[in-house]
């Protein structure tokens, strides 16, 4: 391997910030699997409450108004996991950069590079599709491809 052009303080840097990356990715997946886990008791839930009566715009008596809770644990959680992706998605990118500074050339030389920035783009993806929170299960199924 030629290192004579490759600033191997980027490169280590580089190294660490895939490193904590893949870890943040695992921490996420683990997150969203506790999230995947819980939904489907959290969705049964809420279809047993169904109000009997309503109150329209121009009634004369005042409707009742419920204190909405705090948000279950399990959506906490996911809200949790998705931020942890969002952290592993920049380490990610912060990778990738460091290595084309590093190597003096663009990121996507070798397999190893081509492949960070391949689930980079497929996280990025993710982040933009699946950003409701009906859709947040199938960020397991995402984190679990990278």
């Amino acid at each position: 391997m030629n290192t004579l052009h490759v600033n191997i303080g980027l490169a280590r840097y580089s190294d660490w910030a895939f490193t904590s990356a893949v870890v943040a990715l695992v921490v996420a997946l683990l997150l969203l699997a506790f999230e995947l886990a819980y939904a489907g008791a959290r969705r049964a839930d809420s279809r047993e409450r169904v109000l009997a009566g309503s109150v329209a715009a121009d009634s004369s008596t005042p409707g009742v108004v419920e204190e909405a809770g705090q948000r279950p644990l399990d959506e906490r959680v996911g809200r949790a996991g998705l931020a942890v992706t969002y952290l592993g998605i920049g380490l990610l990118l912060a990778c990738i950069v460091l290595r084309g500074l590093a190597t003096m050339r663009v990121p996507w030389g070798n397999m190893y590079e081509f492949i960070n920035l391949t689930c980079m783009c497929g996280l990025i993806a993710g982040a933009i599709v699946l950003r409701r929170p009906q859709y947040r299960p199938l960020w397991f199924s995402c984190c679990c491809r990278c």
